[in-house]
């Protein structure tokens, strides 16, 4: 028994992309056209300049006013004068800090000087009455000169101590003076950035 075999078919479908028959002749046309167009050297010629607007003169008075007031306001001194050490603090920090106090070199020359004339004193009276060298010459002259000495360094350090607590108060004057400077100084900068922007320079 032999299988059926069917012929095979073969099918072809042609498809064609084309305008309806009716606008043939539009998209001659235009096509026509183009050609002229591009033939002619049409739309060669593009825009050459700048595609964006120019700053107005405001503008750029402006930019110029604020690049002015950044140099004038760019002045290591007045920086300085703003926000660096001040010469209160410079100078009498190590006052302020205590470290003078019992530090005077002058006082224990004064002191020595005024023992030594209240010595020579008791002892020419002493020696005048005879009790030179006895146990109430030693007690006089330790009485006397013990009292002088203790006096003189408590009188010393409490001066050392108003000193020291006079310099801190002197800092701290000149500390709240220079932030009000610096306040003003930086308020001026703002305004005159703010005088620069308006054109007002």
């Amino acid at each position: 028994m032999g299988k059926n075999k069917k012929p095979k078919v073969t099918q072809n479908t042609t498809q064609t992309n084309a305008p309806p028959a009716w606008a043939q002749g539009i998209f001659e046309l235009g096509a026509n056209d183009a050609m002229n167009l591009y033939n002619n050297g049409s739309g060669k010629e593009v825009y050459q300049g700048d595609r964006v607007t120019n700053l107005s003169d405001q503008t750029l008075g402006a930019i110029t006013g604020l690049n002015n007031t950044a140099q004038s306001y760019n002045n290591s001194y007045l920086n300085g004068l703003a926000t660096g050490p001040n010469a209160a603090s410079q100078n009498l920090s190590n006052m302020a800090s205590g470290a003078q106090i019992g530090a005077n070199p002058y006082f224990n020359e004064a002191l020595q000087n005024t023992l030594n004339n209240t010595a020579n004193s008791i002892n020419s009276s002493m020696s005048g009455a005879g009790r030179y060298g006895s146990g109430a010459h030693t007690g006089v002259l330790a009485n006397e000169l013990g009292g002088i000495a203790t006096q003189a360094m408590s009188q010393q350090y409490n001066q050392d101590v108003n000193n020291m607590m006079a310099a801190n108060s002197l800092i701290d004057q000149a500390n709240q003076n220079q932030l009000a400077g610096a306040s003003n100084f930086f308020q001026g900068q703002g305004q005159a950035n703010m005088n620069a922007l308006a054109g007002e320079v």
